[in-house]
């Protein structure tokens, strides 16, 4: 019986990545048919793919928005070819998304002896809230997350490869070209080139020529792009909690320390305490296990880490979660490194005790939500028909501050423009509807709130002296309200 058992659930452990897998696939595949209404930074960027030409994107963009060039490039010689609309913005990181959930699986299978790792190491990428949704998101983290992927991948096959002048080249210009389409992959780069070098010392020169071609590539990046945003004022105060500060020791700046690292394996795992825990636990477990055991392999995944950290301490990079999703592949698998050794190094009552945080873990992925439940941040175009269906030449609308981005890029950006009736009011950034409002208006008066809490939108409401308003359109964080006289 238990010798049947035991063949049972080899079996099953084989098979049931592939249906974590399936599950990660048709996740997204729903959550991007869904094709929700565009996020406040998702309609900035598409605004820039709609107003700039391809020469455009490699300098400083509009409305406060950062994006890799090609990365750009690519969205919008997709909109050209399909249209303007959510769905062929959201393409590439799609694509990025379902490729790399792929590719971590090639490397778990390669890096991580046990099956039930396995499980655990896929369950915690492919379910997770952060990596499905900007897996259907007009955003470049899920192409950073596919390229870091990738050259971790490409750099553990690559390892007792001659170098001869073609695999030089190969290195040279893809690695130089990938920093234009994922400014964080230089993160990646700095432990792929010096694991080159450890396992290739004979071949210096070669590695030498590959990393200085890197550089050149990062140096023209950084002087072309990245010198007018880094230590800007609107970076400073929009990221400033998300800098690891070593300036003093006060309870205040370590408490914020603290959070920024348990962030990332937040993201990785759950929200749980337990959780994440366990997974600061495995990687430290996994940190000392692979400086042990494999000190190539140690290069390529902790430099990265380190790096990024060392970035943040000097206000270069910030470790908001969604900025760092480029190196939770490298995170993750030094986790499951250290998850494996236990398992190997454990007894059964201790494996036991593993299996059922490993489940735990699994069990309170929030990606299990979205099987049934849509994602759903702002949507802003039922209130966007409802307004073009009944608005009059007469009328006088109120864009809110916040909501001025998604409702630029619908009403002249988008494919099928929404065409409203009126005139319009844009509210500027340091002012309310309430102070920018005329209360003598005789006509019909709309007001449109996107990108606001239900708090901010009621304090608005309060203000304003109305006759006869009524909510016209609700949904989460967008409000049209009407005002008839």
């Amino acid at each position: 019986m238990a010798r049947r058992f035991s063949q049972f659930t080899t079996t099953a452990l084989k098979f049931i990545p592939y249906i974590i897998l399936l599950i990660g696939v048709l996740l997204r595949l729903k959550i991007y048919i869904q094709n929700r209404s565009l996020f406040i930074d998702e309609a900035s960027l598409a605004r820039n793919i709609a107003e700039r030409s391809y020469g455009g994107f490699f300098s400083s963009l509009s409305y406060q928005q950062y994006a890799p060039p090609l990365f750009l490039v690519k969205t919008k010689m997709v909109t050209e070819a399909f249209g303007n609309y959510e769905w062929a913005l959201r393409l590439i990181p799609l694509l990025a998304g379902l490729w790399s959930m792929w590719l971590l699986w090639l490397m778990l299978k390669e890096w991580v002896k046990s099956p039930v790792v396995r499980v655990y190491g896929l369950s915690m990428f492919c379910l997770a809230f952060i990596t499905i949704r900007y897996g259907t998101d007009f955003k470049q983290y899920s192409s950073d997350g596919f390229l870091a992927l990738l050259f971790l991948w490409l750099a553990t096959k690559d390892r007792q490869v001659i170098w001869t002048g073609q695999r030089v080249a190969y290195w040279a210009f893809f690695g130089s070209l990938g920093i234009w389409y994922s400014m964080p992959l230089v993160f990646i780069l700095s432990g792929v080139g010096l694991f080159f070098l450890s396992v290739n010392w004979k071949q210096w020169r070669s590695t030498f020529i590959v990393i200085s071609t890197w550089l050149l590539s990062f140096g023209a990046y950084y002087f072309l792009i990245l010198q007018h945003n880094i230590g800007s004022n609107y970076l400073e105060n929009y990221f400033g909690g998300y800098f690891i500060e070593l300036h003093n020791l006060s309870a205040k700046v370590w408490k914020n320390n603290s959070r920024l690292i348990i962030d990332i394996f937040k993201s990785i795992t759950d929200k749980t305490t337990v959780s994440i825990a366990f997974g600061i636990a495995t990687f430290l477990v996994g940190v000392a296990a692979i400086i042990r055991n494999d000190k190539t392999k140690a290069i390529l995944v902790l430099i990265p880490i380190v790096a990024l950290l060392l970035a943040s301490i000097l206000h270069y990079y910030t470790l908001m979660p969604r900025l760092t999703l480029f190196i939770f592949p490298s995170v993750l698998l030094i986790m499951c490194l250290g998850l494996d050794l236990l398992f190997r190094a454990s007894n059964k009552w201790v494996k036991i005790l593993l299996l059922c945080f490993v489940i735990l873990g699994i069990v309170n992925k929030r990606g299990w939500d979205y099987i049934e439940n849509k994602m759903v941040f702002e949507e802003i175009k039922p209130c966007l028909t409802q307004l073009q269906n009944e608005s009059k030449v007469e009328d006088f609308v109120f864009v809110d501050h916040e909501g001025i981005p998604a409702f630029m890029y619908y009403t002249n950006n988008y494919e099928e423009p929404f065409k409203l009736k009126g005139t319009i009011n844009l509210v500027g950034w340091n002012e309310t509807i309430s102070s920018y409002m005329d209360p003598h208006i005789e006509s019909t008066r709309w007001l449109l709130f996107a990108h606001a809490p239900d708090y901010r939108i009621s304090r608005e409401l309060k203000k304003i002296k109305f006759s006869n308003a009524k909510t016209i359109c609700r949904s989460s964080r967008v409000a049209l309200i009407k005002d008839s006289k």
